[in-house]
């Protein structure tokens, strides 16, 4: 390979592997980011609330978790584009500072050093301070051009040792929404049909009966876990390059009185692979 991503991961003393993917690590450097700039400002235990620089692009499959994360983090913009590093960086490009990766870990930080600089200014900061020069060096690790794993390796190290963090610190800043992903097999002429909203592919513009199934499986799935109908979230993707129709869907894990795990997310799943199959069918029968 080209070393163009990068994940991190751990063995927990059970034996089994903790995965921090790119939606850890935009957490991980939205969150130092955030703490330079109130560094920089001389309020380092201010919310960071007034500044409003950083944004962080992610794409509907990101875990909801992270993103219920970020929109947490006063001064922290969150921005959803479509699917694809060609679409992240285009809509990062519109913040000073714009953090995207995608779940592979593809991804970096792209910033705009005038806007920075002049920001600085008129808060009457020297670019000269050590805090303005931290913040300049940590930023300049970023190799713009995505696709710099070994950037990104060691802008993760230097996040984790200014932050005083490890693994367990990073891994804690958030918990992962229970996830369920499949592929139903779709005529290329039903996956012409489907037209995801343009921006975001958050949901089908197209057909809206489809749609609309989506919606009344995560009410059914959110009544049958006992969970609120906004912690479900699921939608449909019509594949570019196979003939299948992808699957997405999210929910709290539940626990049953037994222990064992309710998959919330596999129950929406399941719900949605059926409308597919039916939508599917009742076309052919129209035609």
């Amino acid at each position: 390979g080209d070393a163009d991503r990068l994940v991190y991961f751990q063995v927990s003393p059970e034996g089994h592997l903790i995965l921090f993917d790119g939606d850890r690590i935009a957490a991980l450097f939205c969150r130092v980011i955030m703490q330079l700039l109130r560094e920089a400002v001389k309020d380092p235990k201010g919310t960071g609330e007034e500044i409003e620089l950083v944004g962080v692009v992610q794409t509907a499959y990101a875990n909801g978790g992270s993103s219920a994360y970020l929109h947490s983090l006063p001064g922290v913009t969150v921005a959803c584009a479509k699917t694809g590093v060609k679409s992240l960086h285009h809509k990062a490009l519109e913040f000073s500072i714009g953090v995207y990766f995608e779940a592979n870990g593809h991804g970096t930080v792209l910033y705009k050093r005038s806007n920075l600089e002049t920001w600085l200014k008129n808060g009457g900061i020297s670019l000269e301070s050590p805090e303005s020069k931290r913040l300049f060096a940590f930023l300049d690790i970023f190799n713009e051009s995505t696709g710099d794993a070994i950037a990104d390796l060691l802008a993760v190290e230097a996040a984790l040792r200014f932050l005083e963090m490890n693994a367990d610190d990073w891994m804690g800043l958030f918990s992962e929404l229970e996830v369920a992903q499949m592929k139903v097999a779709c005529p290329r002429e039903i996956l012409n049909l489907l037209k995801p909203q343009p921006e975001h592919e958050k949901w089908l513009e197209e057909p809206k009966e489809l749609q609309e199934k989506v919606y009344e499986a995560q009410k059914a799935v959110a009544e049958e876990f006992g969970l609120k109908e906004t912690e479900c979230r699921a939608f449909l993707r019509p594949s570019g390059t196979e003939d299948v129709c992808r699957v997405y869907a999210e929910a709290p894990s539940v626990s049953e009185e037994e222990g064992t795990q309710a998959k919330a997310a596999l129950a929406l799943a399941e719900k949605l692979k059926k409308a597919i199959e039916e939508f599917v069918a009742s076309h052919a029968k129209r035609n």
